[in-house]
């Protein structure tokens, strides 16, 4: 309920809290204090017979003087040397202040708005910032504004500037960073038990006396420091804190860092705070745990995710913060293709290039559907069957996994020898799966079968069959007839030295090789 004795027998809708807001507050100062109230509507509010107070035990501390005016959009500030130090301080290290409505009679109707606040630096003020998501926080400001629009939330000098909270391999961590250019000493020796705390989602307490250099880092991880530092090549001069307790919340978690704080001898002054969502406007694939998030700039405020992005994968700790590469590298080019022996076709490319994270793998299509993964710009592939056509295409891939589009096509042809006859004691006929180029059809150095010469080649008129003039063949002996560098009109080419068993069988009205392969194996005659 909003009312202070709950609302039995009625239905309570509640008093609208967005009439009014407390927006600025300084406690702990060596001036006056003061409470800032902020008109929210477009109207003017009349708030004599209101009342403040520092205790939601209490709330009639003190009552706003009778004819008191608050103007649409206006700002109404209390301060304790003029209104309310007679009845109430604010507490130095941190508490609450409350505003309480009047019934009729002066009594106190209804709690309107409870705010809390925390400890400060001496003369600091704290107060309402909204992010750029639209949300609202509480917190220390760069400069103190009552009676006008409050200023840009205070960031202190060491900040969290990355957090890897989802990471596949579990090595979470956060990175501590110094935004100034002198090494700074994160409580004293002297004093062990004043330290700088991460508090929240995790925690973990800084040894006193821990110093973060000018512009360096400071690593707080999940694991065992000297095995974070190793697996991950953490620089000797970036220190490694852990591990910490408790788990980040991989939808949502909240990391506080805090400092002693003089305004009290148990208070704790947040120095930084990082509220995140696994869900936009904050980056999303450090939720995935490819990467971290990195804050940029370090001076915006921890908790607005406009001040957030994905870092490099899968993280830089201890190194500088770089962003995430989300542009592709560029398109391997000039791809040129070749048969080779197995049977197989050979694939060479011009190298891409990437300027941020470099090209990691090449990936290579065929028909359409991804092949292979590569390192370097060669690939054989040796899945083919003869006689066919393929289709390839290339693509490279950065650091980042981002893959480029894909080349232009490169059409590549196998040839293949459909049949090997042998009727006659001087006579080849070879017949091939597509027509051929004639040049290098009828060029007999084309041809061998060891022990026999090759007088002659000549393109028959079906343009796909070499008849092929020899010295006498020996009958019933196995031949071995080798050709290369055969083409077709179609631009097919045949495999480099390309063999086939035949026999010469006076009589036999020729030797036909059904489901040819490429093979060095005794194949039998027909005849046998």
């Amino acid at each position: 309920s909003s009312f202070v004795n709950g609302s039995p027998g009625f239905v309570d809708n509640g008093i609208d809290l967005n009439i009014l807001r407390i927006t600025e507050v300084l406690a702990y100062t060596d001036g006056a204090e003061q409470i800032e109230i902020f008109n929210a509507t477009d109207n003017p509010l009349d708030l004599g017979g209101w009342f403040i107070s520092n205790d939601p035990a209490e709330l009639a501390r003190y009552q706003i003087p009778a004819g008191t005016t608050l103007s649409a959009g206006g700002y109404l500030v209390l301060t304790g040397n003029e209104h309310f130090g007679g009845q109430f301080n604010l507490a130095d290290g941190g508490g609450t202040v409350t505003i309480a409505s009047p019934d009729a009679t002066g009594d106190i109707a209804g709690f309107v708005l409870s705010q809390p606040y925390a400890a400060t630096q001496l003369n600091q003020s704290q107060g309402v910032i909204t992010t750029s998501d639209a949300q609202q926080y509480f917190v220390p400001l760069q400069a103190s504004t009552f009676g006008e629009p409050n200023s840009a939330a205070w960031v202190g000098d060491v900040v969290i500037g990355e957090i890897s909270y989802a990471p596949t391999d579990g090595d979470a961590y956060i990175e501590l960073q110094n935004r100034t250019d002198t090494d700074l000493q994160l409580g004293t020796p002297a004093e062990p038990a004043l330290t700088w705390n991460v508090t929240g989602s995790v925690q973990f307490s800084i040894p006193a006396g821990t110093v973060v250099s000018a512009n360096g880092r400071l690593l707080i991880v999940a694991t065992d420091p000297a095995e974070f530092r190793t697996v991950h090549g953490v620089p000797a001069d970036v220190a490694v804190l852990g591990p910490f307790a408790g788990t980040f919340g991989n939808e949502a978690g909240d990391i506080l860092l805090t400092q002693p704080s003089t305004s009290s001898p148990t208070a704790h002054l947040v120095v930084d705070r990082v509220h995140y969502l696994a869900t936009a406007p904050w980056p999303l694939e450090p939720a995935t745990g490819l990467a971290s998030m990195i804050r940029e700039p370090l001076a915006g405020f921890g908790s607005d995710p406009a001040n957030w992005l994905t870092g490099r994968a899968p993280g830089t700790p201890g190194t500088a913060n770089l962003p995430a590469d989300v542009t592709p590298p560029t398109i391997p080019n000039s791809i040129v293709w070749s048969a080779a022996s197995g049977p197989a076709v050979r694939l060479s490319w011009t190298a891409a290039t990437d300027d941020e994270t470099g090209v990691m793998a090449y990936r290579v299509y065929r028909d359409g559907v991804e092949l292979s993964e590569v390192s370097g710009t060669e690939f054989v592939d040796s899945t083919v069957s003869l006689p066919s056509h393929y289709d390839y295409q290339v693509s490279a891939v950065n650091s980042q996994g981002i893959e480029s589009p894909l080349s232009e096509h490169t059409l590549a042809g196998l040839l293949a020898i459909e049949s090997v006859a042998s009727r006659f004691a001087n006579q080849i006929d070879v017949t091939f799966s597509s027509e051929l180029d004639r040049d290098g059809a009828e060029l007999i150095t084309n041809y061998q079968v060891p022990g026999v010469q090759i007088l002659a080649a000549r393109l028959a008129s079906n343009q796909r069959t070499v008849v092929l003039t020899t010295s006498e063949l020996v009958l019933d002996d196995v031949h071995e007839l080798i050709v290369s560098d055969l083409v077709g009109v179609d631009g097919s080419v045949l495999p480099p030295a390309y063999v086939q068993l035949f026999s010469y069988r006076e009589g036999v009205p020729g030797i036909t090789v059904e489901g040819i392969k490429f093979t060095t194996q005794t194949m039998r005659s027909l005849a046998d």
